[in-house]
């Protein structure tokens, strides 16, 4: 369909009497960038999605893109997709470098474009919704053996936290809001002083993807860690204020030690300022202890150690979904890669109390419940 000029309305037939075919693509960009929908999101999602936006800004002007967004067809969101494919590193040190992604990964950007095409159709600026067309890959190539996903034991958790107190008192410490609090990492980096009450075993503090701050009662396998960094905190930075960032930026020197990366406790930290990130160091102590882990997944393996250790606890999965800050207990539920409503119900049938209709139950060899035999019993009595 050739391109119109802006503000021209045409009709063709019935169905397309109310289409306006003269909005710009980067106008209703724009437009859908400004909806609530968007608006309503958490930062990190807003930046993927501005991202996404400045990407086609970039392919309309190439002339990749057609000028106006009723002119977008599905052929044209495999350009789009092929332009995110190369990917580019946001490590701090590393950025604008261009490093490969695999099909899984892009698709978080399929799930952005499903969004653009879907408004598209609510604003009626085109008649379908176009983004149907877009198939999303499968996750096969990452490593999915939940099992290799949290730690073992809880040996293998004080190994984790013996090698990161060898490494520096600050990676300890953000091990310990790992496998303790099941803090994610922007959580981690956000945490200062004023939420930590050690007295009251609180903590207040800021979750990003919920835009809010969640209240915690600290275990005290946590408070027991948090005293001790704090302590050594004090020694080396006093005046403490509630300004600084419990675990922040680190003055980085690094020396050789039997091939292992150490870092001397004595070396400084920057109390006021933001770190930057710790998955690299979480991967590098997980190594150490023998246990490698997929790419994205370092800090996750301390999130489902947090979650499996509430289970095995005997908490309910609710209030594991609360710990964790999911809003679905769907989610919640894959870090623990198990079916709690079918794991319920197995116990449920194997009670040896347990009735079915007012009857007792009766059991096969196989351990189940004869339900035709327990149906002719009610027939016989009804």
């Amino acid at each position: 369909m050739p391109n119109q000029p802006p503000g021209k309305a045409v009709s063709i037939g019935t169905r397309e009497a109310d289409v306006t075919l003269g909005v710009k693509l980067v106008d209703a960009l724009s437009d859908w960038l400004s909806t609530d929908d968007v608006r309503q999101k958490a930062a990190s999602t807003q930046r993927g999605y501005d991202r996404v936006v400045r990407l086609m800004g970039q392919l309309v002007e190439e002339k990749k893109l057609p000028v106006y967004a009723a002119d977008f067809m599905p052929e044209h969101i495999d350009v789009v997709i092929a332009a995110l494919r190369p990917g580019v590193s946001m490590r701090p040190r590393a950025r604008n470098v261009p490093r490969p992604r695999s099909e899984a990964s892009l698709n978080t950007d399929r799930t952005i474009l499903r969004k653009i095409t879907a408004y598209f159709q609510r604003a009626e600026i085109t008649r379908d919704d176009r983004g149907r067309y877009i198939k999303f890959a499968k996750a096969g190539g990452r490593n999915r053996n939940y099992s290799d996903l949290c730690l073992d034991s809880p040996e293998q958790a004080g190994e984790l936290l013996e090698a990161a107190g060898r490494r520096h008192p600050r990676d300890r410490v953000v091990v310990a809001l790992g496998l303790f609090c099941g803090l994610r990492e922007s959580e981690m980096l956000n945490l200062r002083l004023r939420d930590v009450d050690l007295r009251r075993k609180t903590m207040d503090f800021y979750r990003e993807k919920q835009d809010a701050y969640h209240f915690v009662d600290l275990n005290d396998a946590a408070v027991d860690e948090l005293r001790s960094y704090l302590e050594w905190y004090e020694a080396y930075y006093a005046p403490l204020h509630e300004k600084m960032y419990v675990a922040p930026a680190r003055a980085v020197h690094v020396a050789k030690v039997s091939n292992a990366e150490a870092i001397n406790p004595r070396w400084p930290i920057i109390p006021d300022r933001r770190a930057s990130g710790f998955r690299r160091d979480i991967k590098i102590l997980l190594a150490q202890i023998g246990k490698p882990v997929a790419e994205g997944q370092g800090i996750h393996v301390l999130r489902r150690t947090f979650a499996n250790s509430m289970i095995d606890a005997g908490l309910d999965i609710r209030d594991v979904q609360e710990a964790l800050g999911h809003k679905s207990q769907a989610t919640t539920e894959r870090y623990l890669n198990r079916s709690f409503e079918r794991e319920r119900l197995r116990r449920q049938y194997q009670r040896p109390d347990f009735r079915l209709w007012g009857e007792p139950a009766t059991r096969s060899s196989g351990n189940v419940v004869d339900i035709r035999e327990i149906r002719g019993r009610r027939t016989q009595t009804g």
